[in-house]
């Protein structure tokens, strides 16, 4: 089992390539787990977080869009608000996830980073 105390002694490697080349042709750079966990984890709570809301939101508007639906409204009219409210949610993980990386990473690009 890894000891949080050997994280140093263990580097990764990642290889950087631009569009088109081959990682033959790409830069390598080394660094540790420690110092890009924070860059890697953003993406995937974003992502889970997002999901995470997508199905509540989902789940408790099932019945309410039914009924919507049953009073006269076309399916579209009823999903499109929800649809709305999923994209908030998702702005909201974003923007925290976003501030919570900051405090230990700092790309070249945030930009470039908060889109993918």
């Amino acid at each position: 089992m890894l000891d949080v105390g050997d994280a140093e002694e263990y580097s990764v490697q990642l290889v950087r390539c631009e569009a088109g080349t081959r990682p033959a042709n790409a830069s390598e750079v080394d660094t540790t787990m420690r110092d890009v966990h924070g860059a890697m984890m953003a993406a995937i709570t974003v992502a889970f977080l997002a999901g995470l809301c997508g199905a509540f939101i989902v789940r408790s508007a099932r019945q309410a869009d039914r009924r919507l639906v049953a009073a006269g409204f076309r399916p579209i009219e009823a999903v499109v608000p929800r649809l709305a409210v999923l994209g908030a949610a998702t702005v909201v993980v974003l923007a925290t996830s976003l501030t919570v990386t900051a405090l230990s990473f700092s790309p070249r690009s945030w930009p470039v980073f908060a889109t993918g």
